[in-house]
């Protein structure tokens, strides 16, 4: 490192994953074709100090990537509408839309595995990230074919209409405050779910695989059983999806799908680790961080080094909204006041 920071050591990943059963092959193949483990081998990873500055990556810069993909998936929609002169079936938007959301999420994935290697980790004075064990590669990449193509499957029924194209269909005038209203709602089933996955004692047993890592990494965010996958994947998103709809605020399908951007985004970024300040992106971060409750990737890490026990907080995913009013946020260690470098921002690349 250089400038201001103090010098700081480096690691080189000597993570090799043993040679799988030969039934596993094929998603062993895939994983390591995808490149997105926390630490490439033969690549160095800065070590630094729990006092070392943190630097930051500003909220517009995190708005322009989701933006600019999302009107880049629009756009090809409406070209091929265009071009045919009729519209995508219901059956290929559903397969479009959830192979664009896929694409864009493990492009993104990669560039935090990128930045890992520039940035450094939290907490690396004392141990590396997690690697994805060997035993779970077929878990984790079942789970991400169902997160891509199982999620959007309610939402996709109740709300996708062959007649409308995206661009003149969206409430555009309405849409950023959608999307925080929506991840506020989401969050807020979502604490309440975590938090009892934590506290009720027949339930901990469901959550216990996701907290086998202490320190995860990206991917280690699909690492759950098939029951806990259940209600992250359909429930919760469905809850979210009717309560808006109950109190009359009813989103279309194009507007629900940047909605789920932003989430899926937040989601992957919260197990990322990364030694930067980033809060989720969110249209209302302005106030969230005025408030003290904008949710950055130290928040979440903290949740899992604290285990899969009752003696936890940081519950939320995408705020901190409800861990304030709840009572149950943690200390900060490395990204507290007076430690964030905001005169070095990082810039968080497009491609």
């Amino acid at each position: 490192m250089t400038g201001s920071y103090p010098q700081t050591k480096t690691m080189k990943s000597t993570t090799h994953l043993r040679i799988p059963p030969r039934g596993d092959q094929i998603f062993h193949s895939m994983f390591e074709m995808l490149q997105i483990r926390p630490i490439t081998p033969s690549k160095t990873v800065p070590i630094h100090q729990k006092p070392d500055k943190v630097r930051y990556i500003p909220q517009w810069q995190l708005h322009r990537w989701l933006v600019f993909y999302g009107c880049v998936i629009f756009a090809a929609h409406h070209l091929y509408a265009w071009w045919v002169g009729r519209n995508l079936t219901p059956l290929s938007a559903f397969l479009y839309y959830s192979a664009a959301h896929s694409l864009v999420s493990l492009h993104g994935l990669r560039i935090l595995c990128r930045l890992g290697h520039t940035l450094g980790y939290l907490e690396s004075w004392k141990r590396p990230r997690d690697d994805v064990p060997v035993n779970q590669v077929n878990r984790i990449m079942l789970s991400l074919i169902s997160m891509y193509f199982v999620r959007p499957i309610l939402p996709f029924y109740f709300t996708y209409h062959p007649y409308q194209l995206p661009l003149p269909s969206i409430s555009w005038w309405r849409l950023f405050p959608a999307i925080g209203t929506y991840s506020l709602v989401l969050d807020f089933w979502f604490y309440w779910y975590h938090r009892a996955m934590h506290e009720v004692r027949f339930l901990r047993r469901y959550h216990r695989a996701h907290h086998a890592s202490h320190h995860p990494s990206t991917l280690l965010l699909v690492s759950f059983d098939a029951e806990e996958g259940l209600f992250n994947i359909v429930v919760i998103p469905l809850l979210t999806w009717l309560s808006l709809r109950a109190v009359g605020w009813s989103l279309g399908f194009y507007e629900w799908w940047v909605c789920n951007g932003y989430v899926a985004f937040s989601e992957f970024g919260g197990h990322g680790g990364l030694r930067v300040y980033a809060p989720a992106p969110s249209p209302f971060n302005p106030v969230l961080q005025g408030l003290g409750a904008e949710l950055i990737m130290e928040d979440h890490d903290v949740h899992h080094r604290l285990g899969w026990g009752r003696s936890s907080g940081n519950y939320g995913k995408l705020t901190r909204v409800w861990d304030c009013v709840f009572g149950t946020c943690l200390e900060r260690i490395e990204c507290v006041e007076g430690n964030i470098d905001f005169d070095d921002p990082v810039a968080l690349p497009i491609f």
